[in-house]
């Protein structure tokens, strides 16, 4: 079954296309080999061309970040595999965004004295204040603070950087996060439009 592919600098979106499996197999019977391949190939192309578009619209309707950062993260659309192994595989890179950078601080109350802890929230999510949690267990374990508005954490035993901007989310998880599913449903509809599109125009020929 074709499939498309999305790589997330180590996460993997996987889009089903399962919707189109019958539309798929029609297309299959009606044209030869070499022209299913071609059909495929086209469409798949076309989708994954498609994914920068569908990503600046959907992620920022989810996350407090704009259109352009999102689209500077997507790269071009690699096509693998031949006829029912088809696959398109779309790079999304970058780093996550740091709290007080990209993500805006919202509150901080507390100072970084023995027995009390900063209480930071930061607007990750669209119409959501997110809190820091006391210790930061992916960062070092160890509490938040703010410095020029910006937050940062202590990261023992890291002597090359033994202080680190405290971060969010970045680009490559927001699609297979909050917004996979409005994400996947755009994609396929690209994919069916794109599927008929190239089948018509192998037909006519």
């Amino acid at each position: 079954m074709p499939g498309y592919n999305s790589n997330y600098g180590g996460a993997t979106l996987q889009i089903d296309v399962s919707e189109v499996a019958e539309a798929i197999e029609l297309v299959r019977k009606t044209v030869s080999d070499a022209q299913f391949h071609q059909i495929l190939r086209r469409t798949f192309t076309d989708a994954g061309k498609k994914v920068k578009t569908i990503l600046r619209k959907e992620v920022p309707q989810d996350y407090e970040v704009t259109a352009s950062w999102v689209g500077g993260h997507v790269g071009w659309p690699k096509i693998e595999g031949e006829g029912a192994r088809i696959r398109a595989v779309v790079p999304v890179k970058g780093t996550r965004g740091s709290i007080g950078g990209r993500f805006k601080v919202t509150g901080a109350r507390g100072r970084p004295a023995r027995g009390r802890r900063y209480k930071i929230s930061a607007k990750i999510l669209k119409g959501i204040r997110s809190t820091m949690p006391d210790r930061l267990p992916h960062q070092g374990g160890n509490p938040p603070f703010m410095w020029n508005g910006v937050a940062f954490t202590r990261k023992y035993p890291n002597k090359a950087k033994p202080i680190v901007h405290v971060v969010g989310l970045g680009v490559p998880q927001m699609p297979i996060n909050k917004s996979k599913e409005d994400v996947q449903d755009e994609i396929v509809k690209v994919v069916e439009k794109r599927l008929q599109h190239h089948w018509e125009y192998a037909l006519r020929r």
